[in-house]
């Protein structure tokens, strides 16, 4: 169960929708990348700058832009994060699945490698110089470069 602690961070306006009660009920923060979903939900959700953003992590767009999960990521590293653990971010397909649940389906793989996997090899070496330990708890995930851990 979500507290006053918890932050909810979604960059999909077409998530949020699918989820009204989720979003307009969660106790804790509320931030999106989504300048359409800011509007549509008003003062409930905080706007992240995600240019800004990446010039505070010091790397290019298409490392801390490359999804929803390199963004929350980059903004926990910002907001002071020291430990990071991925769950769900398999890189690739396994059994039919992209994600670690099934609402939702990578059509194009070839992200994976072309998109997802890059900007995760640079942003591990941006958590490194920071002094971010990452553990990737997605069994069986692409991303190598982090160490391999359970929940």
């Amino acid at each position: 169960m979500a507290t006053a602690g918890d932050l909810l961070i979604f960059t999909d306006n077409a998530w949020a929708e699918n989820r009204p009660e989720l979003v307009t009920t969660w106790p804790g923060p509320v931030v999106t990348a989504n300048s359409r979903a800011k509007v549509r939900l008003g003062e409930k959700v905080r706007y992240l700058d995600v240019t800004a953003l990446t010039q505070a992590m010091g790397v290019t767009p298409d490392h801390s832009q490359a999804s929803s999960g390199h963004i929350a990521a980059c903004l926990a590293v910002v907001m002071g994060a020291v430990k990071l653990v991925l769950v769900g971010f398999e890189c690739r397909a396994i059994n039919g699945r992209t994600h670690g649940h099934d609402d939702y389906k990578q059509h194009d793989l070839a992200a994976f490698d072309e998109r997802f996997i890059p900007g995760w090899r640079r942003l591990a070496q941006v958590f490194a110089e920071r002094k971010v330990e990452v553990v990737n708890a997605s069994p069986g995930s692409a991303l190598d470069m982090f160490a391999f851990g359970a929940l």
